[in-house]
């Protein structure tokens, strides 16, 4: 748990979990995505009520995930998000959620477990004044269809889901767009961000939206080289560059470019 502004914490995930964050104004608490586990978002609610006296109003989720979205059971107000997301997190069949279940503390009390949709949405944008804070939630795909980030005023700083991930190689799936993806990272470098907090890894700046672009742009040669049979030499090139090498779960790079390879053919 770190206030990097007064008001503003965040909660890195030192397994390379979810990220989460809250923001306290002067008319209540956001929080900011809800990880996996509905026990942890239960403990983080409890934290924020023992340490201010104002509400929690809202829940931002930043995309549908469920590390970032399954918690939003332990809340009692508004759940925000992009339209999208609400309409993938509504539609999620019973086997998907099983699925995911059964591989965490859920799994023991399944049948008391249901999905806590958004019950506010926007297609966009949305801003949310707290009254001396103000939270921009804009959409932007790439990473999901329905992935959005949340800039924070006056403090600047973006809270970008897994739009940007330090430390860890970043989760490319079947509905990862990396050409909106590399599109949008450079329209929002032209923000006036001085922290990037991403939705997995350490806090950052605008250097984590560069290694960002980077790694995608890479990814994408990368994939190209292999399906025309040049995986060797294109491999050795990737094992000396830090912005890959110096990530950790190098089994999501190997998924991620059975994706690309699969999508292109």
């Amino acid at each position: 748990m770190e206030e990097i502004f007064p008001g503003v914490f965040v909660i890195i995930n030192e397994k390379g979990g979810a990220n989460l964050g809250f923001i306290i104004g002067k008319t209540g608490v956001v929080v900011i995505d809800t990880s996996l586990f509905v026990q942890k978002a239960r403990e983080l609610k409890d934290y924020i009520n023992s340490i201010t006296k104002r509400p929690i109003i809202a829940v931002i989720n930043t995309h549908y995930h469920p590390d970032h979205s399954f918690g939003n059971a332990a809340f009692n107000c508004q759940i925000i998000s992009h339209e999208t997301t609400a309409e993938i997190m509504k539609n999620m069949s019973e086997e998907y959620i099983k699925n995911i279940v059964s591989k965490t503390d859920l799994a023991d009390d399944f049948q008391k477990f249901s999905i806590k949709l958004p019950n506010m949405t926007f297609k966009k944008s949305k801003k949310i004044d707290l009254g001396d804070r103000l939270l921009e939630i804009t959409h932007v795909g790439g990473h999901t269809e329905d992935s959005s980030v949340v800039f924070i005023k006056p403090f600047n700083v973006l809270f970008a889901g897994d739009f940007v991930v330090n430390d860890y190689h970043p989760e490319i799936v079947p509905d990862s767009d990396l050409k909106t993806w590399m599109k949008k990272l450079k329209q929002i470098l032209k923000w006036n961000i001085d922290f990037v907090i991403p939705g997995h890894g350490s806090i950052g700046n605008k250097q984590s939206l560069v290694d960002m672009y980077d790694y995608l742009k890479k990814i994408q040669e990368v994939s190209k080289g292999i399906k025309n049979g040049k995986i060797d030499l294109i491999l050795d090139e990737i094992s000396r560059e830090s912005n890959f090498s110096n990530r950790k779960f190098p089994e999501l790079l190997i998924h991620a470019l059975k994706i690309l390879i699969t999508s292109e053919t």
